[in-house]
Formats: structure tokens, sequence, C-alpha cells
């Protein structure tokens, strides 16, 4: 299958570097068994970072982490989706080449999709490539030739544009904006950048595969496996690669030319400048049996960081400069210790192989000489740069040096010890931690006894400062430091020791507790870096501009050489830095076997690491690219049961955002795109209108909310890295709106509402009227009970005690008018007759006012006794106010008693000179108000209680209990005392018929004073 060939518009910064080994490039692939396509022919890579795959089966977006397929044709379910190309444009649309038929499509940023077919004016079977001038127009090659789109049609382009064909080979954009077509005769016609006819090239056999490059060099492959770089005007250098199918060439502009065909897979071309040509060594492969998806590569692209990405048969591979390269061993061991060598590279040795030393352009020295089979545990390099290699029966010399300068331990011939770390001091002396054991020192060629100083413990680490001082870690959680006659000890936290570093003036010891700096006489915890925990740590090496380098449980921590200074002058200040994984080419994690040391810093300044999986190196002055994320897009709104479609460049929907009455689910998946590191991409969103805060980043890619009412939101979403402080990449929004179902409406709600309102307030009127009739009933009761007492007075004690005073008024006119008994009957019948007035006012106040219609008059007659009979008579007057209404004949009673023992009670204690007894006839109570201008209430008056053997304020209380109300006695304006008592309308008025009343018609004014009068 012909593929088109594209050049990047700009050669990027970060191009592979052609001295670095192919097989040291950081290499991922993704078949279907790891969800990726298959059948990728062609690459694109949109401004906002996603790359775009044309493959068999339609169109794959690809962030660096998820594949999404795209509906081309959501209205045409069984269409054939199979593509022969895609373009990207600046825009971010994207034009496709359908597989079958003359049918393209053009993709706009937003998801809209535009076709075009024969009767727009594209000819042919099927579009074989598109590419666009630096005016921006749209050029396709078909089987039937060259076409140009005018932003409407496409048009035939011929001999007008110097191309006089009606086919063609391949189409593509080179570096520079010229455009390239390979006809299928053999030749190559560029047409200029700023426009103009196409122009022919050296012709060339009409079997070649050809490019060129933006400096006029012009590539030629030919059949037979001859690769020709033609450079303008210098000699020629010829390649021989394998002969077989062609397919593509590419030319990155940085000194790689990448050769691929459909059945060996991947060359690349290292053409160095000054370098000899046509060497072996300049060409390199890398196919199915290195880790290539499928030997059948169909597509080549280099993104916008200068990565390779390479479409095969069967899925899709990247190739990126690696942060970390893996190393050669000599050996396939588990986790060797290290040391530095002299001049490059490092020494190691393994408890399972014998030792050697490598450099990182894969050169390997054994190390003869090891006793036995079996290997060692430490390797450390002394103060003159001589390598020794440790183990259970004693130390060695690397080569170049002196076998016979073995040293073994003391004791008898072939005594074995654990050993775990070695170190020299500036005094030649050695020093050995050989676990259990102890320590072991050894001073002018002899070991000297056992320091009984040092207490009982597993030493596991040893390391001598530049002061002579000697620092023994040891498995038990302390650290000794031996300086002359002084022992210092530091209890470590808890947790394995791993390792124990010196390194500019601090002693770093690391382990499962992370990693603690000894300063002076103080040892502190290192913090977080970057928000993040330290793990197990098993290697630590600071290098010359300050920072500090960790091999830790997770990866290798890089310690940010500015934050490490301002943490060791301020143990509050946080730690920055950045870290390398598996994204970076360092897979694996810590040896199990405690290597000592599993990182050292080289003599060439390279650092080596030791991890379970093989052996790395890197560069610490090599800066990491940006692993920011693209800004995010939504790919998908689920709801409802169903699913909306979203555009992936845009994130903006292709159906409405209005969701149907029902919604309450709502699921959102979203990504952007990060190549470089997609593990690092973090996301957070919040949705507004429902939660204010956002979501706290996580590496998840949907977002789920349930129980959702009705109402207008937005769905905010935010990309970033894993950096504690939060930076975002960008934003999107998605508003949407769910329509609220009849049941939700703010006018069913509201009608809904009132109905509820409407029935609390019939069940209240329901309630009261039950109330009412109870009350009414037990007042009725009280009432009949009043009449009753009143006829059995009237018809018993005062027709019994008439009778009595006239029978002894008979006698008493028999007697003599100077009899002596007659004055004192006659006294006697005087009380007699005043007890029955009194008695007979009784009688009528218990049925005076059973009708309820004549409190006030009847209140004036009963105020006009009560102060006729008192000696000081004060004014009082009696009022009314509001329109009167008839009463219930019960609450007449009451009211009636409340108000004369409130006169009785003012006359009898306030010295008033003026009382007032004021009815207010009021729509939703009646009020009866008693003010006078006496002295007013007692401070040591209790209102509940009232004085000890006085009756007056309880009976008030009591009779105003029996109306549901409650007495208020306060202060009057002016001096004196004041009682409001406040009768609801229900309980003090008695129904009456409702009469018609004109709306024009002015109501009488309720707060106008009436029946107001003065005694």
């Amino acid at each position: 299958m012909l593929v088109a060939l594209a050049v990047l518009l700009a050669t990027p910064g970060w191009a592979l570097d052609p001295r670095q080994p192919l097989r040291e490039l950081h290499h991922q692939r993704w078949t279907e068994l790891e969800g990726g396509p298959a059948e990728v022919v062609s690459i694109a890579q949109t401004p906002d970072g996603f790359l775009w795959l044309a493959t068999g089966s339609g169109l794959v977006r690809f962030d660096g982490q998820r594949f999404l397929r795209v509906n081309l044709f959501p209205d045409q379910p069984t269409r054939g989706q199979g593509l022969s190309h895609v373009l990207a444009m600046a825009d971010g649309s994207l034009w496709l080449g359908l597989r079958t038929g003359s049918l393209a499509v053009h993709r706009l940023a937003d998801g809209t999709l535009r076709r075009y077919g024969k009767e727009e004016g594209l000819i042919g079977n099927r579009v074989i490539a598109f590419a666009h001038d630096d005016a921006g127009a749209v050029w396709g090659l078909t089987f039937a030739g060259l076409l140009r789109f005018d932003g409407q049609r496409w048009h035939k382009q011929r001999d007008e544009v110097g191309y006089p064909h009606d086919d063609g080979f391949s189409l593509y954009r080179l570096g520079d904006g010229r455009l390239a077509v390979n006809s299928v005769d053999g030749g190559v016609y560029l047409r200029p950048a700023a426009g103009g006819a196409f122009q022919r090239q050296t012709g060339q056999p009409r079997t070649a595969q050809q490019t060129f490059e933006a400096d006029g060099t012009h590539w030629v492959w030919q059949q037979d496996g001859l690769l020709r770089r033609l450079p303008p005007g210098a000699h020629e250098d010829r390649w021989r690669l394998p002969a077989s199918s062609m397919g593509n060439l590419r030319s990155d502009g940085r000194g790689n030319l990448w050769a691929t065909d459909h059945a060996t897979g991947l060359r690349r071309v290292r053409h160095l400048p000054g370098a000899a040509a046509g060497t072996a060594t300049e060409v390199e492969a890398f196919s199915a049996r290195q880790g290539l998806s499928s030997d059948a590569v169909l597509d080549l692209f280099v993104d916008r960081d200068g990565d390779l990405w390479v479409g095969t048969l069967r899925g899709l591979d990247h190739f990126s400069r690696p942060g970390v390269h893996p190393a050669p061993a000599p050996w396939d061991t588990l986790g060797p210790a290290l040391a530095p060598s002299a001049g490059a590279g490092v020494c190691l040795i393994s408890p399972w192989a014998q030792p050697a030393c490598v450099t990182a352009a894969g050169d390997v020295r054994p190390q003869p000489g090891w006793p036995g089979d079996n290997g060692g545990s430490a390797v450390a390099r002394d103060r003159q740069g001589q390598v020794w290699f440790g183990g259970q029966m004693g130390l060695w010399p690397a080569q170049p040096g002196n076998a016979s300068q073995r040293i073994p331990w003391p004791g008898a011939p072939g005594t074995a010890l654990p050993l775990f770390s070695f170190a020299f001091g500036p005094d030649d002396s050695l020093w050995a931690a050989v676990g259990a054991a102890g320590v072991l020192q050894r001073q002018g060629g002899r070991w000297l006894p056992r320091d009984e100083r040092l207490p009982a413990g597993t030493a596991v680490a040893v390391a001598v400062d530049e002061a002579g001082a000697t620092w023994i870690a040891q498995a038990e959680g302390r650290v000794l430091r031996l300086r002359g006659d002084e022992l210092r000890r530091f209890d470590l936290p808890a947790g394995r020791v791993g390792t124990l570093q010196l390194a500019a003036g601090q002693v770093w010891v690391g382990g499962e507790f992370g990693l603690v700096a000894i300063s002076g006489d103080q040892l502190r915890p290192v913090p977080p870096v970057d928000g993040r925990p330290l793990g197990l740590v098993m290697g630590i090496v600071r290098t010359a501009d300050g920072s500090l380098w960790l091999n830790e449980a997770e990866g290798v921590v890089q310690v940010d050489a500015a934050s490490l200074r301002r943490w060791l002058a301020d143990p509050a200040a946080p730690l920055a830095g950045r870290r390398r994984g598996r994204e970076d080419g360092l897979p694996g994690t810590l040896p199990p076997t405690r290597p000592s040391p599993s990182m050292v810093l080289a003599d060439d300044g390279r650092l080596w690491i030791t991890r379970t999986a093989a052996l790395y190196w890197l560069d610490p002055q090599q800066p990491l690219p940006a692993v920011r994320p693209s800004a995010p897009v939504v790919d998908e709104l689920q709801a409802a049961g169903r699913r909306w479609p979203l555009a992936g460049t845009g994130g903006r929907p292709v159906g409405p955002t209005v969701l149907p009455a029902g919604t309450t689910q709502l699921r959102i998946a979203y990504g952007a795109a990060n190549l470089q590191a997609p593990d690092r991409t973090r996301y957070r969103h919040r949705l507004v209108g429902l939660e204010s805060d956002w979501q706290p980043p996580d590496s998840r890619r949907e977002a789920s909310y349930t129980n959702l009412p009705p109402g207008d939101y937005v769905f905010e979403l935010e990309s970033g890295t894993d950096d504690p402080a939060w930076q975002a990449s960008g934003r999107t929004t998605l508003p949407l709106r769910i329509t609220p179902a009849l049941h939700q409406t703010a006018a069913f709600q509201a009608g809904m509402g009132l109905a509820a309102l409407l029935a609390g307030w019939g069940l209240w009127r329901a309630a009261t009227r039950r109330a009412l009739q109870r009350m009414r009933h037990r007042l009725q009761v009280q009432q009949a009970e009043r009449e009753r007492i009143a006829r059995d007075l009237h018809d018993h004690l005062l027709q019994g005690t008439t009778a009595l005073t006239l029978q002894v008024q008979a006698s008493v006119d028999t007697l003599p008018d100077d009899h002596p008994a007659r004055q004192r009957l006659a006294l006697a019948l005087d009380r007699a007759d005043d007890a029955l007035r009194e008695t007979r006012a009784r009688v009528e106040g218990l049925r005076a006012h059973a009708d309820g219609r004549a409190l006030l008059p009847a209140l004036q007659v009963a105020v006009a006794e009560v102060v006729g009979g008192t000696t000081a008579q004060p004014v009082v007057a009696v009022r009314s106010s509001g329109e009167p209404r008839p009463l219930w004949p019960w609450a007449t009673a009451e009211l009636y008693e409340v108000a004369l023992e409130a006169l009785r009670n003012a006359l009898a204690h306030a010295q008033a000179r003026h009382i007032t007894l004021l009815l207010h006839f009021a729509p939703d109570a009646l009020h009866l108000t008693v003010r006078d201008d006496g002295r007013g209430l007692p401070a040591d008056l209790d209102l509940a209680q009232g004085r000890p053997g006085h009756f007056g304020l309880r009976n008030i209380r009591e009779r105003a209990a029996l109306l549901r109300a409650v007495p208020v006695w306060r202060a009057a304006e002016g001096g004196g005392t004041e009682l409001w008592l406040r009768v609801d309308a229900a309980r003090a008025y008695a129904p009456q018929p409702r009469r018609w009343r004109w709306p024009l018609r002015r109501s009488p004014d309720r707060h106008a004073e009436a029946g107001a009068g003065e005694l």
C-alpha cells in the first residue's frame, strides 16, 4: 500500500539525537492487546497536541494513554470508515481520505463533518494523500491525478500547474514549505513555497522512493536496496540496505533518515556532519524482534516534540529521547553494587555473577581473578582511585591492578563473613560492615581488634568522612559516629536502613523511613519532595551543582539544589524536585538484595542506577522536556440512558446540551493530550450549580453525578500534572440544562404549595372549629350552671330570706317604739336588706350578660355602682373603639368580671385620680385595657401569684385563661398601671350574618372611639 510522506513545518528542538543509538531510545508500542488500533496507515497531530490516526477501520484519536474512535458517519451505521490518509491543519481541522469511493471528509475543529465527493469535484477512486501550501490551500492526490480545493470544490490540476500526469505516487510538504509530488514514472515535482508551478527534478528509476530535505538534499532509495544521498553541489553518499518492498523515507533535518518497508521493519541512517558515509555502523535496524509492533511499517511521523511515531500493520510505536538510558551489562543479574571506575563507566558486582566494568558506550571488561563461581556483595574505590570488589571471602582489586593485593578477612584461612559495605579513610584505613559481626577496621596492612566502645548490633553500612570520622549504620535503627575517642549515637526513625552516604558536609541515611540528614549533631528527617513523601531509599548522590539524587522505590528523585540549600538553612522550607520513572525509561523497582551502593556518579558526570529490571545511566545535566498536558476536552456525555456525542477537539456537543426531563444522572468522559508523560496527567472538575469547590486532582478520566435536580449547570474541567502546587494547563467548560418534568416546574410546585397551604389552612380551620365547639360547649355548660345557681338562689335563698325579713318586720312592728329590742331588730333588718340587694346583684350578674350584647352598658352601670360606694371617687371613663360586634355570652361574662376586678384593684390600691376602661373591637381580636394614673405596681409584687391572702390578680389570670388569653400588666405612660388583655376574634366574637357592601363604600373608622362616657 502506498502511503504519503510528510515533513514537519519546523525542526523540533527535541528531535532525536542521531548520536544516540537506536537501542537506547525509549520505545513504547500499542497493539490490539494493549487497546491500540491496527493498520495505522497515516498519522497527524493537531495544534492541541492530540495524535490522529487514519486506520483501516476509521479515525482514532490518541492522547498518549487512551485511544478514542471517532464515528465519521453517525447517520450511516453500516458505512465503511476505513481511511487512506489524514492531514492536520493549523486551525485544528482534519482532512480525511476514505479508502473506498471518491470521498473526502473535512472535520472541523468543533467536530462538524463536511463531505466532498464527485459532485464537489473529487475524482478518482481513492485519496492517496493531502498536503497544504503556505497560503493555506489544500492539495490532494488521487488515482486520477492532482487536485486543489478552493474552499468550496475540488479542481483537477495538470499542465497549468506544471504537473503533466493523471496519476501520482505520493504527495507531501517539505520542511521549507515546498510541495513535492512523486510521479509514477519516477519523477519528482517540486512547487516553491511562494507559489507558482511545479518543476520536475532529476529523473530517477521508476521504482525508486525519493524525498527532499529543506537544504535541497535529495534522497533516493532504489528497489535493489541502494540508498543514495545527493546533497546539492557535493559528492554523492551511498548505503546498501536489504532489498525489499520499499515503503517510506523520512528525514528530520537533524541527521536522522528513517527508512521503512512492508517486511523488515524500521531502519535509521545516521548521517552525522563530517562522518564518513557508507559505513555499516551508520545503519541501524529495529524490527519485531526488538519489540516493534510489526515489521510491516505503513507510516512515519515526527511530532512537535521531535518524537518518532511509527504506524504498522498491527499497531502504533513511539520512539522518544529517553531521560534514562539502559546500560550494557555483562550478565543478566539482579541488583549489582556499583562504584565509579577510572575515567568513565562503573564497576559492578552481584552475589550471583563475576565482577565486571562497563561504559555507557557498551564496552564491557570482565574482571578476572575473582575466587570461586559466586559473585560479591559490595564494591568501593579507595583514595588512590583503585576499585575493590568485596564478598564473603574478602576484598580483591579490580583490573588493572595487582591480584596479589587480595585482602582476606581476619581469622583462620577461608573465613567467610557477610559483607554489606566497606569504605576507605583518608589515612589509608579500611572499614567493613559485616552484619552481626559488627565493624572491622584495618590499618597499616593488618586488622585491628574490635573496638569495644561500639555497641553490639548488625552493621549494614559504613563511611569515612574527610575529617577521619567513621560513620556506621546499624540495622537496629541507629547511626554511630566514631571520631577519635568520641562516640556519638543518633537514633533513626523506625524502618530498615538501606544506605549511608557522605556529601557536602552532611551525612545522608536512607531506608524504609525515607531519608534523614545528619548535620553537625542534629538529625533531621527529610520532608516530602513536591508534596510526595519519600519511600524506600537505597541510593544517594549529590552532584556538583548541589542537586541531591535518590534511588527510591518509585524511581529516581532529583531534589532541586536551590530548594535543598533553603531547607538546610530552614527546616520548615519545602523541597522541590523532579522524578524519573517508567515514562522516562526507568522501569522496575529497587533490588531486594540491597546492593551497596546502588547509585554512583561516574567520573564523566553520568549517574548510574541499579534497578531490578536492569542497569541504567542518565546525564544529570540533561534537562527533561516539559510534560504539561494540553487543555482538556470533553469526549462523551452520557445521560438519560443514551450517549450524547461530543467533538474530540473542541469538546463542544454535537447534539443539544438540553437534557430531557427526568435526567438525574450524568457521566462525563474527558481527556487531555500528554504524549511525553501521560501517567503524570491529572484532572480536577466541578459542576457549577451543584458544587462550589473543585474536586481534588486525580488521574480519573470521567466524572459521575447522581440525584441531580433540574436546572442550569456548567461542568468545568482543568488539566495539569501531579505537581502538588496545582497549575492548570487549560480549562474547558460544558454548559448543561436539565429540563424539569411537569411536577418539577415552578408553576406546578407553586400550585402544589398553594394547595398544601389551602389544605393546611382547611385542617387548621377544622381543628380550630372543633376546639371552639369544645370551648363553647364548656362555656355553655358553665353558663347553664350559672343560670341554675341563679335560679336556685332566687327561688330558695332570696324568697326564703325575703319571707323571713317580712316576718321579722311584722314582729318588729308589734313592739313599742321605745322597746329596747326594736332598735336592734331594725338594724338587723337593714343589714338583711343590704344582703338581699347584694345577693340580687350577684344573681343578676349571673344572668345579665348571657346574651353577650350589652357588655359596654353593663360595665357602665357596674362602674357607677362600684365607684359610688367609695369615699375617694376618681374619674372613671368607659370607652370603646372600632366597629362593635356581638360577643359570645361566656366571653361577655368573663370580660365583665375581669374589668370589674381590675377596677376594684385600682380603687383599692392605686390611689388613682383617673381610671380608663377601653374596649377595642379589632378585626382579629378584642382588646380590653384598664389604665390608671396611680402609684403603679410595687417592685416586689409577684404578678403570677399576687399578694398572700389576695386573689384579685389570680382571678383575672384564671378568667383570662378560660378565653385562651394572657393578661399583661405594664407601666402606663405618664405613671400608673395598665392592664392589657387580647382575646382572639374566634373566642370573643359571635358569628353575625354577612351583609353586602358596595366596593366603593368606605368602611367606618374602626379606630374611632364610640360609646365613651365618664362617671
